[in-house]
């Protein structure tokens, strides 16, 4: 463990021990920062302990497995952060959410697009969720970053949701070459591991395609390989894929803050406050395949981000198109890339 500039902790991956000791001591310092009193600050200290230790324990289960369902310690803590965490939500369309559930109840699979840029952005989302629309997203799968299962606290926290898991572009790119290859690995188990979940259909899985996190809370350009996700989906899927696109802005609940102590962030930086969560109409995912044209016009311009091939320009393509509706729900510019301003 390794202070930072503010006394801030810094642990290494693996460390369990050390991180309780030291959430026994900030929890209490974390409740008065969200201004909770008496009973309150003995649920939130036990409900935090009790996952901490339950998550503690199964590590090393969670690096070995592609996908992972929400333990119930780790659920009932989720709970309660919403409740004392989120003051007040800015909520519009849910009418496109409900279409979005009347067509799971039809055996159709829903794939949520939302942007991400605080740490709070899924205990916003599956809070207004459950609340507006009785428990419905407690069955949800998110599409979530491998590296959180190698630190306790995130992994106390996103333990209260169902997870698929793979490494983002990000630390794909920082790893050498060993652990690249475990990477890659890895996350060809994690695509294996979404066929199986939706093939019945009834489905939601929730999608990030910014492919992680930028530090200034603005919108990143978006990793075109997240759109391996839907395509595989849509193969599966016996009544037709939906895109729902969302729009969150969590960042007065959790600032951002990232730097050495980004995994530290729920205790250090938490706060209760305000968000925003807007919902646009569903498209079908068919309805989004790009033209020849479209893609033949990636091919020839400089605009690939990688691979200069059909294939990856055909995901630029739908990448493109999906970031697009999800900066279509901002009512300010938020976003670092020029192609998705707002008309």
């Amino acid at each position: 463990m390794t202070p930072t500039k503010n006394n801030t902790p810094v642990f290494a991956a693996g460390e369990t021990d050390a991180v309780i000791a030291y959430a026994d001591t900030e929890i209490p310092v974390m409740a008065k920062r969200l201004g909770l009193e008496g009973d309150d600050v003995d649920t939130l200290h036990i409900l935090f302990m009790d996952a901490l230790r339950v998550n503690a324990a199964r590590m090393a289960e969670c690096l070995e497995a592609p996908y992972v369902e929400a333990v119930p310690e780790s659920r009932r803590l989720f709970d309660i952060l919403g409740q004392m965490m989120i003051n007040n939500v800015d909520t519009e369309g849910l009418e496109n959410l409900a279409a979005a559930i009347e067509f799971m109840k039809q055996g159709g699979n829903v794939l949520l697009i939302s942007n991400h840029t605080s740490g709070a952005d899924t205990l916003v989302l599956d809070t207004v969720v459950n609340k507006e629309f009785d428990g419905v997203a407690r069955d949800w799968i998110y599409m979530a970053g491998h590296v959180v299962n190698y630190f306790l606290l995130p992994l106390a926290i996103a333990g209260g949701v169902n997870r698929v898991q793979i490494f983002s572009a990000k630390y794909c790119a920082q790893a050498g070459p060993d652990a690249l290859q475990r990477m890659k690995e890895n996350n060809a188990q994690a695509m294996m591991a979404i066929g199986p979940k939706v093939m019945a259909g009834g489905r939601c899985i929730v999608l990030y395609p910014e492919g992680g996190r930028g530090e200034n809370g603005k919108m990143l350009e978006g990793e075109p390989r997240t759109m391996k996700i839907p395509q595989l989906m849509d193969m599966v899927s016996p009544h037709g894929l939906m895109i729902l696109p969302s729009y969150v802005e969590a960042t007065d609940i959790m600032p951002v803050k990232r730097g050495e102590n980004e995994f530290n962030e729920f205790l250090a930086h938490g706060q209760r406050g305000n968000a925003t969560l807007r919902f646009g109409p569903g498209r079908m995912w068919n309805s989004l395949q790009p033209t020849r044209a479209e893609v033949t016009e990636y091919l020839t311009s400089n605009r690939l981000k990688c691979s200069n091939d059909a294939s990856f320009a055909l995901k630029q393509c739908l990448l493109l198109k999906c970031m697009k509706m999800i900066a279509s729900l901002a009512k300010t510019q938020t976003t670092t890339n020029e192609e998705l301003e707002v008309a």
